[in-house]
């Protein structure tokens, strides 16, 4: 793939939700509440240059250019998969996650979260290839 298409999401560790949950459950003030285990927003291009910069070997190829949206809209037309994604288009989620931080929660810096979660994509003997 040449480009990613302009669209982003608001990355967590999946062990820093696991850790909230542990902290909602034994916390007698997150009684009857609910708290957003969320971190911050990244647009595909931003994933993409945390993954070049860090991973240069693993990640050479991973794309960096942004693909124009009408070119992911004409795509979508033939393509399910992007038809998918075609109403996130340029749009930017902010959530807000400072209530779970009033519990203690303290989640990891996104960009470790990302290299934490392509390392074992990218090694040589992982069951993948």
């Amino acid at each position: 793939m040449p480009a990613v298409p302009n669209i982003g999401w608001n990355v967590v560790d999946v062990r820093d939700v696991a850790e909230l949950h542990i902290l909602v459950t034994t916390s007698p003030a997150a009684a009857g509440q609910r708290f957003l285990a969320s971190g911050r927003f990244l647009w595909y291009r931003d994933i993409a240059g945390i993954l070049r910069d860090n991973l240069p070997d693993e990640a050479a190829k991973v794309p960096t250019r942004t693909m124009p949206d009408i070119i992911v809209k004409l795509l979508a037309r033939v393509n399910p998969q992007i038809a998918m994604v075609r109403s996130e288009l340029g749009r930017e989620r902010l959530v807000d996650s400072s209530k779970a931080r009033t519990l203690g929660w303290r989640p990891r810096p996104t960009e470790q979260t990302i290299i934490d979660t392509a390392t074992p994509l990218t090694a040589k003997d992982s069951p993948s290839e």
